[in-house]
């Protein structure tokens, strides 16, 4: 009904929006569902998170169009939005969203309420919700309680469920973009210029002239920090007494996690912690693709000499075989190559 009566007024038909409103009612054009009000929630405490389908947007690295997803935060007094165009829903685009969202509001909030997708929510349940370590850590470090809705129950979060047609129709649909930089562009724009400058249905006033004057400062402070993206994956301990991951290979101890075993490797911009039933048992520096991390002291006693190759230790454990061994030994390293 909002674009209708944008349409009406480009045409010069001048009607109020409630008048329009109670003449699709009387004609039964639109019929409602009896709801329940949320009660208001204070400035600057709950944020709601949701994704919502755009369309098509040309890819310059590859070619063809690929679709494009609407990464919508809205915080609930103010109503004032941030909308991030994204063609992933995965960990890494979900945070990076949310980091984009707190530096445009200059603030977090105290709660986000979100839906049960897969990158944050690891088990869906009314009562208790599972997230995915992952989102969890950075929650925790944020500051901010997530609060995953019911499965099944979009009107837990009303605000921004409403803010998905609107987001589609008023924002992307009939605009042309290059490419997805110049479309995030185009969405800060349009939430501080149309978005939170239009009279909201219901709160009747501007959202961004709310947000300035009421919900900003009641806002946890935005530290500015990028953060580091942390990755939970898990790994079997191959024969070799390492674990594979992300096309890298990482030792472990033979004695504390024999071959066969499973483990849980944190990896992050610089260091990988490999856990074992939520135990540290080595930290390694992040490898590359192709790359190895691997600690001689990991491999059993009885291999460490064959895999270090060490001369000096080789001509040792001759030595404690006789003096005849020991001999030979000697005259087997003299060359430059043994």
């Amino acid at each position: 009904m909002t674009r209708i009566h944008e349409l009406l007024g480009e045409r010069g038909c001048a009607v109020s929006y409630n008048s329009l409103r109670r003449f699709i009612q009387r004609r039964g054009w639109r019929r409602r569902p009896v709801t329940m009000r949320l009660q208001e929630s204070a400035p600057g405490e709950v944020a709601e998170l949701d994704f919502g389908r755009l369309g098509l947007v040309p890819d310059p690295e590859s070619g063809r169009r690929r679709t494009v997803w609407a990464l919508i935060v809205v915080l609930r007094y103010s109503r004032h939005c941030f909308v991030w165009p994204t063609t992933s829903q995965k960990l890494d685009a979900v945070l990076e969203g949310l980091e984009a969202a707190w530096a445009f509001f200059e603030g977090v909030p105290r709660y986000l309420v979100l839906d049960n997708f897969p990158a944050a929510v690891a088990g869906a349940d009314r009562l208790h919700p599972r997230l995915t370590r992952g989102f969890l850590e950075y929650a925790q470090q944020r500051g901010l309680i997530a609060d995953p809705t019911r499965p099944r129950q979009p009107r837990d979060k009303p605000r921004v469920e409403r803010s998905v047609p609107y987001v589609r129709e008023c924002f992307f649909r009939g605009a042309r973009f290059r490419d997805l930089g110049e479309m995030r562009h185009a969405a800060r724009r349009w939430c501080l210029e149309v978005a939170g400058q239009r009279i909201h249905g219901t709160t009747r006033r501007r959202p961004l002239e709310v947000f300035e004057q009421e919900e900003r400062l009641a806002l946890a402070a935005w530290d500015g920090e990028p953060y580091e993206r942390i990755d939970w994956r898990t790994a079997k301990v191959h024969p070799d007494h390492h674990v594979a991951c992300q096309y890298s290979l990482y030792s472990v101890s033979a004695a504390l996690c024999p071959p066969g075993q499973k483990v849980e490797v944190r990896l992050g911009a610089k260091l990988v912690h490999i856990n074992q039933r939520g135990q540290l048992i080595k930290i390694h520096p992040r490898q590359g693709r192709g790359g190895r991390s691997t600690d001689p002291n990991d491999y059993p006693a009885e291999l460490s000499a064959y895999t270090t190759r060490a001369p000096d230790q080789a001509q040792r454990r001759a030595a404690a075989l006789g003096p005849a061994v020991a001999v030979f030994a000697e005259r087997l390293f003299e060359g430059p190559v043994p």
